[in-house]
């Protein structure tokens, strides 16, 4: 897997910095007090604003380390050349949880890009909502899914 794919979050240093002051926000945010002034920090080291709905929505999902490092990912920059190689090793460790939330969730993003498959997500934990439900009464493998998601997808050239 290459390592730009493996590990979404390029700055290690920032999700260094970031990782107590995420701990301190959820405690804060648990305990109803205000974290205005840490939430200042956070969009400075993570170079954008990060606001209240983004600590609540993180809270609700996942933990402190879910927050921080999802922060950093870049969420409007996905690979779409990726080789069938590699989408099919992507949805190994997708199928297999190989990864942690914000892994998973950044290589189905890649997925979708580079099969050109909006509704993937469908397709891999919900089949009986994908394609008029078309695949739900089969348990697919991550070959066939891919399979099934190069077809019906943009993406038919892989």
């Amino acid at each position: 897997m290459r390592p730009e794919i493996a590990e979404p979050v390029c700055d290690q240093s920032k999700l260094k910095k970031l990782l107590p002051l995420a701990e301190e926000i959820f405690q804060l945010h648990e305990a109803g007090v205000s974290y205005a002034e840490e939430l200042k920090q956070v969009s400075r080291i993570a170079g954008r604003i990060i606001d209240v709905p983004m600590v609540k929505y993180a809270f609700g999902t996942g933990d402190p380390e879910y927050f921080a490092r999802r922060l950093l990912i870049d969420w409007h920059s996905f690979p779409s050349d990726l080789s069938r190689e590699e989408m099919l090793e992507l949805m190994h460790a997708l199928c297999g949880v190989k990864g942690t939330q914000d892994r998973c969730e950044y290589w189905l993003k890649c997925l979708e890009e580079s099969t050109g498959e909006p509704e993937l997500t469908n397709l891999i934990y919900w089949p009986d909502q994908y394609q008029g439900g078309k695949y739900a009464d089969r348990d697919l493998s991550p070959e066939e899914i891919l399979e099934v998601a190069l077809r019906h997808g943009s993406r038919r050239d892989a």
